[in-house]
């Protein structure tokens, strides 16, 4: 068993905001691939409606995880974000 932490995260912005949430989301990537303890974090765009992504991650650790949750980066996103969003699903998974 491993101790990576695979996370993933569907984000759905509201239509009117869904340019403004790619360019947030933009800047939270080129940020977060940067940090210690992220092997992988990887945006896709739903085919079938564009305002929705799903984000793919998979960090080294727990602990990689809780730290980037407190990186400056990800708060100044969270905050910004929230209300572009009309739906958020975040969901941890451990390899097996």
């Amino acid at each position: 068993m491993s101790s990576s932490i695979i996370v993933i995260a569907r984000l759905v912005a509201h239509p009117q905001h869904t340019d403004a949430l790619r360019a947030a989301l933009d800047t939270l990537i080129a940020a977060t691939r940067k940090e210690p303890g992220c092997l992988r974090y990887e945006l896709n765009q739903d085919l079938e409606n564009p305002a929705a992504w799903v984000m793919y991650e998979i960090w080294q650790s727990q602990a990689a995880l809780e730290a980037h949750n407190q990186t400056a980066h990800m708060g100044a996103f969270l905050a910004t974000a929230k209300a572009w969003l009309q739906e958020v699903d975040i969901r941890r998974y451990q390899p097996v």
